[in-house]
């Protein structure tokens, strides 16, 4: 219920209500990946990429630690975003080990597919 209002206000533009609703759902369950990344976004759609990656950051570990590939997408996703908002786009590469480390994620995904 309240993910769903988060979400409403969200997409209303009322970002300072969503983001309330985001924070209570984590009050509740601090472990709760996709509000984290929705604070996150909120924090992207409200100018402040900075302010982003402490809980994208937050929300990527958790997804590790759950073995959520989705939601691990979703936050390395939207931590590239802030990066370049913050004109820092390298940050991305020396987080995930740098473009070797990229290049064998892909020939793991796409087995027989030359980049």
């Amino acid at each position: 219920m309240r993910a769903a209002l988060a979400r409403l206000y969200e997409d209303s533009g009322d970002l300072a209500k969503a983001k309330d609703y985001y924070q209570k759902i984590l009050t509740t369950n601090p472990k709760d990946i996709g509000a984290t990344i929705d604070m996150g976004r909120i924090q992207l759609k409200g100018g402040d990429p900075q302010g982003a990656l402490e809980p994208l950051n937050h929300a990527y570990s958790l997804a590790v630690q759950m073995d959520n590939q989705e939601q691990k997408a979703t936050s390395l996703h939207l931590t590239a975003v802030s990066y370049r908002m913050l004109s820092k786009p390298e940050e991305v590469l020396q987080r995930e080990g740098g473009p070797d480390h990229l290049a064998a994620d892909r020939a793991a995904a796409w087995p027989g597919i030359q980049p």
